[in-house]
């Protein structure tokens, strides 16, 4: 009797188990596709300057100079993303070092850090511009959607900006084919037994 009582009860917490499964599913595809609603389309033509024309209803004159904003904005985070890049770069090599000191490694970082910090400012103050050229209407709507864009920016990410490579992962390493990892160097391929 017991072995029935046991399966009976294995039973109902499988149907329970399968139960709150699907609620929570569920509730995430609804709050997915809610959150997506809020924010401009990435993988248009126009993306975030599209959405951004669109739901201000900038004139044709604003839209001259929102683009003349934009390419300028852009010219200036290429510039701040390699810098990064190589600051990171410098971060990371420190690895190589097992004698770096903790000094060396905290400037590193703090370099690193710094130029994050300018592409910051830079966009903050590409933002003040675009809603600058914005009449009274126009900035309060600009207003909120920066604010949901900001609400629903996860960490490390920038607002209103496609992911790189076409959102499709990482990309091909430097000068393969972009099939699997690159070769290890020569002094790997290799390694000498140790004793």
């Amino acid at each position: 009797m017991s072995y029935f009582n046991n399966n009976k009860w294995w039973a109902i917490i499988v149907v329970l188990l399968i139960v709150l499964n699907t609620a929570t599913l569920t509730f995430f595809w609804f709050e997915r596709k809610t959150n997506s609603a809020q924010l401009p389309p990435q993988n248009n033509r126009g993306g975030a300057r599209a959405y951004l024309t669109k739901e201000l209803a900038l004139d044709s004159l604003q839209q001259l100079e929102y683009a003349k904003l934009l390419e300028q904005h852009q010219q200036q985070t290429r510039e701040i993303k390699t810098q990064i890049r190589d600051a990171k770069d410098a971060f990371f090599s420190l690895l190589a070092n097992n004698s770096t000191s903790a000094e060396t490694i905290n400037q590193a970082a703090k370099h690193a850090v710094e130029v994050e910090q300018q592409l910051d400012i830079l966009t903050f103050n590409h933002f003040k511009d675009i809603r600058a050229i914005c009449n009274t209407t126009q900035q309060k709507k600009f207003d909120i959607i920066i604010k949901n864009a900001v609400k629903m920016m996860g960490p490390l990410q920038r607002p209103l900006e496609p992911p790189p490579h076409g959102g499709k992962g990482f990309p091909p390493p430097q000068g393969g084919n972009g099939q699997g990892l690159p070769p290890p160097p020569q002094e790997e391929q290799n390694p000498s037994p140790r004793n």
